[in-house]
C-alpha cells in the first residue's frame, strides 16, 4: 500500500520512540499501557496517523458492522454503502476496502505532540481540526486505486451521535456530526453493548454530570463519506488536497 509522506514522517516517529522504549527496558509498558499500545500500532503500521484521526485500511471492514445492532436500523442501507469490487463473488461486500477511523483520545494527544512537530493537527478537536485528517487519506485513496477504497467508515462512536448538539450545543465535538458525512445513530451507549463509548464521552467533567443525572445517554453513531465528500468538506474549510506537509 502506497502512503502519502506526511503520514510516513509521523509513523517513522511512532517507531523510533517505539524503539526507544523497547531499548530503555520499557518493552513492557509499550505493549500493555493503553496509550503507548496505540503508539506501537502506529510504529509497526497497523494504525496510520493521519492527524487527530488514525485510520486502518481494510479489506471486509463492512463486516464489522453487522452487528444485531446495525442490522437493527438498517445500518448499511441508510449509509447507501454498495458492494462494487468486481471479486466479491460472494456478493457479500467482504472484498471491498474502507478505511476506518478512529479518534485519537486526549494521552495519545499529548504523547503525539510531545515527540515532534506536525504529529498531530491541534490540541481541540474543532471541525476545524478534524477535516485536516481527510487530506492525507483523500491522497491514501488516490495512491492506491488497485484497492479502489470506498471510504471512511465508522461502525460505532459517541462523537458522530446528533444527541452531542442537542444537550451540549456549545461543546465544539458537537459540530463533527455535520462534517462525518451520512450519519446512522444507532442508540445509547449502555443499551447497545457499546459501554467503553459511554466511557470516552464523559472523559470531559460536563459531560460526565450530565450522564450521571439522565440528561445526557452517550449515544453512539455509524458513518460513512467517501471521497467526493471529503474533497468538498476539505473545500469549504480552504485546504487543498495534499495541502498538508
Amino acid at each position: 500500500m502506497n502512503i502519502p509522506p506526511v503520514v510516513q514522517r509521523r509513523m517513522l516517529v511512532w517507531n523510533e520512540w517505539a524503539q526507544e522504549m523497547i531499548i530503555t527496558g520499557n518493552a513492557t509498558e509499550l505493549f500493555t499501557d493503553d496509550i503507548c499500545r496505540h503508539g506501537a500500532k502506529a510504529a509497526i503500521g497497523q494504525l496510520l496517523p493521519v492527524g487527530n484521526l488514525w485510520v486502518e485500511v481494510a479489506q471486509g471492514g463492512l463486516a464489522r458492522a453487522r452487528t444485531p445492532v446495525h442490522r437493527g436500523v438498517d445500518f448499511e442501507n441508510q449509509l447507501g454503502v454498495k458492494y462494487s469490487n468486481p471479486d466479491d463473488l460472494m456478493g457479500v461486500g467482504m472484498a471491498d476496502w474502507y478505511i476506518m477511523s478512529h479518534i485519537a483520545e486526549r494521552g495519545i494527544l499529548n504523547l503525539a505532540a510531545s515527540l515532534g512537530p506536525n504529529m498531530i493537527d491541534g490540541m481541540r478537536l474543532t471541525p476545524a481540526v478534524y477535516v485536516r485528517s481527510y487530506s492525507p487519506i483523500v491522497d491514501i485513496i488516490d495512491m492506491n486505486p488497485h484497492l479502489g477504497i470506498q471510504g471512511i467508515l465508522s461502525e460505532g462512536s459517541w462523537i458522530y451521535s446528533s444527541e452531542l448538539a442537542k444537550v451540549f450545543p456549545d461543546q465544539h465535538v458537537s459540530e463533527l456530526n455535520a462534517v462525518a458525512g451520512t450519519v446512522v445513530e444507532l442508540g445509547p451507549a449502555e443499551e447497545i453493548g457499546l459501554s467503553i463509548q459511554a466511557v470516552f464521552a464523559t472523559l470531559n467533567p460536563e459531560r460526565e454530570a450530565a450522564f450521571g443525572s439522565g440528561e445526557y445517554r452517550a449515544s453512539v453513531a455509524g458513518r460513512f463519506i467517501d471521497r467526493q465528500g471529503m474533497v468538498g468538506i476539505l473545500k469549504k474549510f480552504g485546504i487543498e488536497k495534499s495541502a498538508l506537509v
